[in-house]
Order: C-alpha cells, then structure tokens, then sequence
C-alpha cells in the first residue's frame, strides 16, 4: 500500500516523465479565446465554461480522420503562480510505413504504434484563455480546428468557437495609419455572461440576441467619420468594436486609401495625385510569446506570466 509520501512521489515522477515530451525550445506561442456558443443562453453557462470544458479536454474521446487520429494526450492539471491551468499535447497520429534496418539490409515495415506528431497547449482555467504551439504538421489554423472539433464533440459542452487574440496595437495604430477608411467591418460573436463585454455586445445588437454578429459600415466616396485622425479613435461604436475583438471575441477588416501628391513634369511645377489602397485584417496580427528555453517548466511559467501580465 503506498503511503502519502509514495503518492506524491508518483505523481512528481509521472509529471517528470510527461515533461520529457514536451519540447519548448525555440517554439512560439499563440494565445486565444475559448468561447462557449451553441449553448451561449444555457442556465448553467458558469458550471460549462468553468467544470466541463476543462473535462473534456482531460478525457475527451479520439476523432477519426481520413488518414489520421486527432486527440488530446499527456493532460496534466497543474497551480501556476496561484493559477489552475491544464497542459497537454494535441495530437495527430497514423500508423505510418517506415524503413527500417537490419544489419546490411533495410526494409519497410509498418510501425507498431501510431507516429505522432503533437502541438503543446496551456489553457487557463479562469480566463478561458488558450496559449498553444505549432509544428511542421499543425499550423495555427489547423490547432484551432482540431481542438474545436474535440470540445464540440461533447453533447454537454456543444459548440465553441476558438477566436486567436490579436495584437491590439495593431488595430489601433493600422487603423490611424489610414488618411481614407472606406471600408470597416466587425465579426463578432456573443461573449460570455459575467464578461463586461457581455452588456456591450448586447448593446450593439440592440438585444437581438444573435450568437453570432456582422456589421459593416461602407463609403467609397468620402470615407468614413470614425476619429481615426484624432489622438483616440473617436466613435464609440467603432471602439467597443475594437475592444471585443482584442479580447478574443471576433475580428475586424479594414480598408481605405492614402493620399500623396508628387512633382510632375518639368517644365511646370505641377502636381499628380497619388492614391495608395490600405487593408488590414486583425486575423492576420496574433498575439504570440517567443519561448528560447528547452525546459518545459519554465515555459509554462513564462507563458502564464505573460497572460497575467498583458492579457486579464
């Protein structure tokens, strides 16, 4: 029979052992917004965002691709600097043909065991706040895919969608970098009750009640009067827009023009009107933590301080 002592000991040594297969070094992490959304209007929206989803992703069922098997593996629940936080691998696996040698000769042989291929993740438990990495295999959108498709799954849970967080100085200053908008459109999506960006969404809909929201404001002509010429964008429409989507909670496309005028000709001093077309999209500006350092622990420690820091 083991003792307290004995427990302990196991699970330190299981934690080791799990931490050996996470590799950190050089890796990049992104950070996004898990959202509840097919149940969004449920009473118990606490008891789902705060108990089930942190279930299923430590025993959520294996989805079969075409090809290949997607899971959640090596879950570890942890306390990071006075934070509950779950770490783990997503994982594509296939049982591949590979070669393989016998002495002079080689030879192909399917493998026992499923070769996986498998991107590190951190999700936060109190700011639903999901940091992960990619592989050669797994890009970010492919991450995003597959860790929706597993929580999705769940009949309890239901739909969720996995918005990343962008860099919201990107926003700010792209969007004042702009002489002319001409375009401006917001993708939203209903945030969380208990959020202060709840009681905002539900002002832009005007208590519609939608899950999911999009709204675009058009002027080719004259472009649009936003404030983006002064110190602070001025409309507060456009501000909440901006502030939801720096929480994680949609994305935001912007396009317009600006204006120079250049010397021509030269014999008279005249001048030609330049116009220079500007986009920009807030799906292609992430949030994201260089990490240099092999040891999984400090990574983890490293990340969780940065959504301390930058992101609650």
């Amino acid at each position: 029979m083991n003792t307290p002592n004995n427990e302990k000991k196991t699970t330190v040594d299981y934690e080791n052992k799990i931490a050996e297969s996470f590799v950190t070094s050089d890796k990049v992490f992104y950070f996004a917004k898990i959202n509840i959304h097919g149940n969004i209007f449920q009473p118990n929206l606490e008891e789902l965002i705060h108990t089930e989803i942190p279930r299923v992703i430590e025993s959520a069922k294996d989805i079969k691709l075409k090809h290949s098997t997607i899971s959640f593996t090596d879950i570890i629940r942890k306390e990071v600097n006075n934070r509950t936080v779950i770490v783990g691998h997503l994982t594509n696996s296939k049982k591949e043909k590979l070669r393989f040698k016998n002495g002079a000769n080689t030879f192909v042989s399917n493998t026992d065991n499923e070769v996986a291929n498998s991107a590190m993740f951190i999700y936060d438990l109190g700011s639903e706040i999901l940091s992960f990495t990619t592989t050669t295999k797994i890009n970010v959108q492919q991450f995003i895919k597959y860790f929706t498709s597993l929580l999705s799954q769940d009949e309890v849970v239901g739909e969720v969608v996995i918005k990343l967080i962008p860099e919201e100085y990107d926003i700010i200053e792209e969007i004042k970098a702009i002489d002319k908008i001409t375009f401006l459109k917001f993708s939203l999506i209903h945030p969380n009750p208990g959020k202060r960006h709840y009681n905002m969404y539900k002002k832009m809909v005007k208590e519609t009640s939608s899950k999911e929201m999009e709204i675009s404001f058009k002027d080719e002509k004259d472009g649009l009067k936003i404030g983006n010429d002064e110190e602070t964008i001025g409309n507060e429409t456009v501000n909440d827009g901006i502030e939801m989507v720096q929480s994680g909670y949609g994305e935001i496309e912007v396009r317009g023009e600006n204006i120079s005028y250049v010397e021509s000709g030269k014999k008279r001093k005249t001048k030609r009107k330049v116009v220079k077309r500007r986009k920009f999209n807030s799906r292609n500006s992430n949030k994201k933590l260089s990490v240099k350092d092999g040891s999984s622990t400090k990574a983890i420690d490293k990340v969780i301080d940065f959504v301390i820091k930058y992101l609650l």
